[in-house]
């Protein structure tokens, strides 16, 4: 029997995979660990590397400076959850996609 949650439940989250900008060797391997369950979280330009793999985060966090704005748009039509920060900021947009992780994944151990 599956147990139906409230709107108002967080989603059961096995494991947080963040993405982080950069040049991945073996996107192919990388997505071959990924699992049916994981949660994607997406640090801003990271999102090039997501859709070459055909793939779209639950959630993508950054100023968006160095995001391809067509990318952008797909992920808003896809339904990606944003979070959306100044370019002026104390913290990088992986150390905020990891500050938003463990938010919502208070105590987990598999980030």
């Amino acid at each position: 029997m599956v147990r139906e949650r409230s709107c108002n439940e967080q989603p059961l989250i096995a494991r947080t995979v963040i993405f982080s900008n950069g040049t991945y060797a073996n996107l192919t391997g990388v997505k071959a660990r990924l699992r049916p369950d994981d949660w994607l979280v997406c640090a801003d330009g990271a999102l090039s590397q997501l859709a070459a793999m055909q793939l779209y985060p639950h959630l993508l966090v950054g100023d968006f400076d160095s995001v391809d704005l067509s990318l952008l748009e797909r992920a808003k039509e896809q339904g990606v959850e944003l979070l959306t920060f100044q370019r002026e900021k104390d913290f990088t947009d992986t150390e905020l996609a990891w500050q938003e992780a463990i938010k919502r994944k208070p105590g987990g151990r598999d980030v």
